[in-house]
């Protein structure tokens, strides 16, 4: 997998991917978050359907919490606004 993503990032233009980082914190940031919201899940009693539990899962994944909630963040904003 790791090959994969810096070819893949290569072909994107990315010559100062930092590899070895990203690969190593992704999966970490990702689980995290998993565990997190399963958690929530069931302490607040399974609000959500587990098909619309897996439907914002993957959107979460496939574009980010500032894309699920709607939001539009240009890169550097948030540094701008601290």
């Amino acid at each position: 997998m790791r090959e994969r993503v810096i070819e893949e990032k290569r072909k994107q233009g990315a010559e100062n991917f930092d590899a070895a980082i990203d690969i190593e914190i992704v999966p970490i940031f990702i689980s995290s978050g998993m565990i997190s919201l399963i958690e929530w899940w069931f302490k607040k009693g399974m609000p959500l359907s587990s098909e619309k539990m897996a439907d914002k899962v993957v959107r979460l994944l496939a574009g980010g919490p500032t894309q699920l909630l709607g939001l539009k963040i240009e890169k550097g904003e948030w540094l701008r606004s601290q």
